[in-house]
């Protein structure tokens, strides 16, 4: 059985939860937007059909938008858990840096 909260914990708790949520939904944006010019980088080093590149544009816009509002919805309902068992925290800090690691891969793919 969890304790009493008093109104101020969960409303803390709630800014908390929220708070970490918009970061990782902003962080998110970002690697997103890398691996989209990796990917299109990849393509137009891979001397592929001109013609298909707005294609390849689409479909590669389509499945990173459709990743991200994965990502939107599966944050906020596991960080809405990890806040009422108090360890927002810690699945923050760990969502934030996989986070950082696939963006700086992106960067790198990117570069080649």
């Amino acid at each position: 059985m969890m304790p009493q909260r008093s109104p101020a914990q969960i409303v803390a708790s709630v800014a908390a939860t929220y708070g970490a949520w918009l970061v990782t939904c902003v962080i998110s944006v970002g690697v997103l937007i890398t691996w989209h010019n990796a990917l299109l980088r990849l393509y137009v080093l891979m001397g592929l059909d001109k013609y298909g590149a707005a294609f390849f544009n689409d479909m590669v816009v389509l499945l990173l938008v459709l990743v991200w509002l994965g990502l939107v919805v599966f944050a906020e309902g596991w960080f809405r858990r990890t806040s009422n068992e108090g360890t927002l925290g810690r699945t923050f800090f760990r969502t934030t840096v996989a986070q950082l690691a696939l963006g700086l891969l992106g960067y790198v793919v990117g570069r080649l």
